[in-house]
């Protein structure tokens, strides 16, 4: 491993953990995490052919650029990790959708949301106060397709969980954070205002679309989450 870095670039003994992102019977890919100075590590990904005759290794800001320049054509089946339709891929290690017609990577807008598997939009679901209304999911390949079809739409019951919770009276301005989403599954944090100043009360709510997509099951169980955990 040390060979395929630049020594100047990194240091072994800053090796925080490798992971796994894509395995084949003849290939695979590893995303390597360096500690750094900043805030966040260094991560470079690493394309190899298991006898070692090819490899690629590169940061991960390079990542698109390697994918649209072909650079990365012969780990193709690493990187395409889901075929939505015959124009768009999700992409292996990334939240970014690969537009076979086009040649191009594209991310959602910075107020939505992509699910954990990629192929899930949700409308304004990256807003750290998400309102009461009608909330909208798409399937990934509508979203860049610019139609309006919707997979899932419902309404978040503030008003019905405040009562079960005893969260009252409350404010208008309560509003919920999302902080896991995929197919099946979506878990908001609820944050009640008090009805002049401060705050009621608050809890996790998990969202179960499997039954229905328009009038799903909510699950009142506080996991004390309030971070992201996409």
């Amino acid at each position: 491993m040390e060979e395929l870095f630049d020594a100047g670039t990194i240091n072994k003994e800053d090796l925080k953990n490798i992971q796994i992102l894509s395995v084949e019977e003849d290939s695979f890919a590893l995303a390597v995490s360096f500690r750094n100075e900043g805030s966040t590590d260094d991560v470079y990904y690493v394309f190899m052919n298991d006898d070692f005759s090819d490899i690629v290794v590169f940061h991960e800001q390079d990542y698109v650029e390697k994918i649209t320049a072909g650079d990365l054509s012969s780990f193709e089946h690493l990187i395409l990790d889901e075929k939505l339709n015959e124009r768009f891929y999700v992409i292996t290690g990334s939240q970014g959708i690969f537009d076979a017609e086009e040649n191009e990577v594209l991310f959602v807008d910075e107020q939505d949301r992509i699910s954990v598997d990629g192929k899930y939009v949700y409308i304004r679901g990256n807003e750290e106060h998400i309102k009461k209304g009608k909330q909208r999911i798409q399937r990934t390949e509508d979203y860049f397709a610019g139609n309006h079809e919707d997979y899932a739409t419902f309404d978040l019951p503030f008003r019905d969980v405040a009562k079960e919770l005893e969260f009252t009276p409350i404010s208008f301005g309560s509003h919920a954070r999302l902080h896991y989403f995929s197919e099946d599954y979506i878990v908001y944090s609820f944050a009640y205002n008090a009805l002049f100043f401060g705050t009621s009360g608050s809890t996790n709510t998990i969202v179960d679309l499997q039954e229905s997509k328009d009038n799903p099951t909510f699950y009142l169980e506080d996991f004390g989450i309030r971070t992201s955990i996409n």
